[in-house]
């Protein structure tokens, strides 16, 4: 999956293009037809869409890490970029202010992938948030 995007989805209903995070909060991965920025070869990019009116801390964790990413305003988009050097497992966690918490399945990432998240309006009623 070198240099790939792979799409992560917190939607309620999940049937979108590319990949999502499930009714279990399973991710799914699948090629994005579309081009993008070049990332480093030792970094993993995250592209942010919050469709929820509250903002949302983000955390990526990794294997015996969790790194604080940064916060996405209520109805914004935002990009981070995450310190990746070797193939690893992946999972993001999502803290709506004032709701719930989500944390994706586990999905292997290599340097230089990208990953697509969107945060639906209705997150609190997303399957595998507490």
């Amino acid at each position: 999956m070198h240099g790939q995007t792979v799409r992560i989805f917190v939607t309620m209903t999940l049937g979108l293009t590319g990949s999502a995070c499930g009714p279990s909060g399973q991710l799914v991965q699948q090629q994005d037809p579309f081009i993008r920025t070049a990332v480093g070869e030792t970094e993993v990019r995250l592209h942010v869409q919050n469709l929820n009116f509250n903002e949302a801390r983000l955390f990526a964790i990794g294997l015996g890490k969790r790194t604080r990413l940064g916060i996405v305003g209520g109805k914004r988009d935002a990009v981070f970029s995450i310190p990746w050097d070797h193939s690893e497992p992946i999972r993001i966690e999502i803290d709506i202010l004032a709701g719930p918490k989500c944390t994706t399945d586990v999905l292997t990432v290599d340097p230089g992938d990208t990953l697509d998240l969107q945060i639906q309006s209705v997150f609190e009623r997303t399957a595998g948030c507490a």
